[in-house]
């Protein structure tokens, strides 16, 4: 599969892309829901909620079908965060320096099996570089399934853990947070060798999400054949 286009959306409920997660999401093979439907009614209350406060990836096929998506969600003053009110946590209270910023969550992430394994990097690559992510000034974290944690750490990402796992969405998960040193090391415009180690873990989370084995050496496929930082904008700059 080569992904034809590449987008990102702000401040809108998108129906198409919640169903999207939904679906992948309960057809993960060690994920637990009780119902597809339930779901999707769960994601899109959330979604409907952060709706304006979302930066939403969506790379698509050349039939237009989504086929991998992630998504920012911007914190507010006096508003937690899904995975702030989900575990108690406040992110800009954990980040390793005082420097004050914005506080962002990673967050939706799914990718049909048939998609490029290198399409969950370059759209993360893609949503950092469009929210203008800088290392030291923000603070980037996520809700994140242990079995994906333990191949990202594997692979020589550098999560902190800020709160116990605990059953949410489907599986054990834990949040966790981006050191700004990790940061700084992926950011587009600072190509280091661990540009390779985080789009070999990110290879390795949608092969957990598909339930894959984690020996499956990676594709080839180039980063450009699915889009990155260049790819369409639509929203706020």
């Amino acid at each position: 599969m080569r992904i034809a286009d590449v987008e990102y959306l702000w401040g809108q409920y998108l129906p198409e892309v919640t169903r999207f997660v939904a679906t992948e999401y309960f057809n993960t093979p060690h994920f637990r829901f009780t119902s597809a439907e339930g779901l999707f009614d769960d994601l899109s209350r959330e979604d409907k909620r952060w709706a304006a406060s979302s930066l939403v990836a969506i790379a698509r096929d050349g039939d237009g079908e989504v086929v991998c998506t992630a998504r920012f969600i911007k914190g507010a003053a006096g508003r937690l965060l899904p995975v702030e009110s989900e575990f108690g946590i406040r992110l800009g209270d954990l980040k390793s320096r005082s420097t004050a910023g914005r506080v962002f969550e990673f967050a939706r992430l799914a990718a049909v099996a048939s998609a490029p394994r290198a399409a969950a990097w370059s759209l993360a690559q893609g949503l950092l570089e469009q929210s203008r992510f800088e290392a030291g000034v923000d603070v980037l974290g996520a809700a994140i399934d242990t079995k994906l944690m333990d191949v990202m750490v594997r692979l020589g990402c550098v999560l902190r853990p800020v709160a116990e796992p605990k059953f949410h969405f489907g599986s054990s998960t834990a949040p966790v947070i981006l050191e700004p040193a990790l940061v700084t090391q992926l950011s587009p415009h600072r190509p280091t060798a661990a540009w390779g180690q985080a789009a070999d873990a990110l290879a390795g989370l949608t092969d957990v999400l598909r339930g894959r084995g984690l020996t499956e050496r990676r594709s080839e496929e180039s980063l450009s054949a699915v889009g990155g930082p260049g790819a369409q904008l639509n929203g706020p700059q």
